[in-house]
Parts: structure tokens; sequence; C-alpha cells
């Protein structure tokens, strides 16, 4: 518990820390709003990465992947290509050019200047307006359910701290301070993915050959294996079988406690 309050502490602190370093860089709405067009192609990049994916696929990603399977890489890989890769292909270059000669310092102002039109630019305006809220609450979400699950805080107290933080560096510096925050979030997520991955293969065991036969090798909770033989003969068509040996002990995680507790009326 120590380790992560310290460890969310000093994160949290550098990210505020980034806002008021940067909060004299800004001498102009223009600076402010888009950091002087100044910002290189992979801080800009890595930014997005951090923006784009963030808690939404750290977080609901994984419990997503772990309800559904494999299958939902297709979801990943859907947003790598179209959502990431294609975007800034077939858009990046052209957008930037674009807001340049018309001097738009944002997309709902790029398409009213664009096409002449303010109705365009209020329509796009409240589309922005309505999906950022969207994506904002699933940001929230995702860090107030990493506050409650490592520090134990209430869920509200994980919203409260994360929006101050937030609102904190993004009103010092502008542009610059998200970017540059996004960029340190961007490595931090890189780096404890690839020891996530390595530490998960490690845990999980692996795949071997066994007499012509492929096993699969796992240690999951008791509590998930209900219905499973059901499951796998359906995925199998019947072909593949399974067994189980105790391993050890641990601790239950807290929400499968309160779901315990809650169907055993409450009682301690």
């Amino acid at each position: 518990m120590i380790i992560y309050v310290v460890v969310l502490v000093l994160y949290l602190g550098l990210l505020a820390a980034i806002g008021a370093v940067l909060s004299g860089r800004s001498r102009s709405a223009g600076d402010f709003a888009l950091g002087g067009r100044q910002v290189g192609p992979w801080v800009t990049a890595l930014s997005f990465v951090a923006a784009y994916y963030s808690s939404v696929v750290i977080i609901g990603g994984g419990a997503f992947g772990w309800r559904f399977g494999l299958s939902t890489l297709w979801v990943g890989a859907g947003n790598v290509l179209v959502g990431t890769t294609l975007a800034w292909i077939v858009l990046g270059r052209r957008v930037r050019r674009f807001t340049e000669n018309l001097d738009a310092m944002t997309l709902p102002g790029f398409f009213g200047s664009r096409y002449g039109s303010a109705e365009t630019r209020i329509f796009s305006a409240a589309a922005t307006a309505l999906f950022l809220i969207i994506y904002n609450v699933s940001v929230l979400k995702g860090m107030a359910n990493a506050f409650e699950v490592l520090m134990d805080l209430p869920y509200w107290s994980g919203v409260v701290i994360s929006g101050v933080v937030i609102l904190f560096y993004t009103a010092m510096g502008g542009y610059l301070a998200v970017v540059w925050t996004s960029f340190v979030q961007a490595i931090v997520m890189i780096a404890a993915l690839c020891l996530l991955t390595f530490m998960s293969l490690q845990k999980v065991g692996g795949m071997t050959e066994r007499a012509g036969a492929r096993v699969i090798g796992a240690s999951v909770p008791l509590g998930e294996m209900f219905g499973y033989s059901t499951t796998l003969r359906s995925l199998s068509q019947g072909r593949a079988v399974y067994t189980m040996q105790f391993a050890q002990y641990e601790e239950v995680p807290k929400s499968k406690a309160e779901e315990i507790m809650a169907a055993g009326g409450g009682a301690d």
C-alpha cells in the first residue's frame, strides 16, 4: 500500500510540476492552444498515443479482453490501424497544412473557415464536446478505479484527485503542458505494458506439446472455473479437456470479495 501511495503521489506531482514549469511559455492564445505549432513529431505522436489509448484501453480494454477472450484483439487492431495509423497518414499532414493556412486553432474553427459556414462550426463543436465528455468520463472512471483498487480510496476521491491534477496542469501550461505530460505518460505506459506482458506470461504459463496434443498451462482463480468445462467443449467442439490442481492461496480481490459478501447477505 505504501509503495502504491508513494508512486502515485510522485507521478501526479510530476504532472503538476510539468504544468507549473510550462506556465510561462504561452505568450498568446495560439501558444496556449497549439504550443506555437513548435512541438516535434515524436512528442506529438507519443502524446497522442497516451491520450487516445489511456485508461480506456489499459484498464477497460484489459477487462474487456478478460471477459470476452482473444477475439477482442481485433478491436485493438482496428483502433491501431484506423484510429491511429490511417488517421495520421491520411489526415495528419493535410490538416496541419490547412489549419496553418486558415489560422485555425481548433477543428471546429477549421471546418467553419474551410467551408465558410457557421453551422458547420457549431455542429463540429457540439459533436466534439459530446464525445469529449464521454471520453473524459471514461478516463476519470479508469483513474478512479485505479485509486480505489491500489489505495483503497473511495471512488469519488479518485475522480476528484484526478480531475484536480488534470485541470491544474492544463490551465497552467495549456497545450504544451498537455502534450508533455502525455509524452511522459506514454513512456510510463509503454514500459508498464512491456513489464506486464512479461510478468503475465511468467504467471500464466504457456503452450507445450504432449503426445501430439497441445497443452496450455495457466494459473486461474478457482472462482472463474465454474462452468468452464461447458465453455471449453463449446469452443473446441468437444475435442478439448482440462484438469485442475491446487497451486496456492491468494487474497481475494476487493471487487470479488464485495460480490461474495453481497451474495451472502452482507455477513462478515
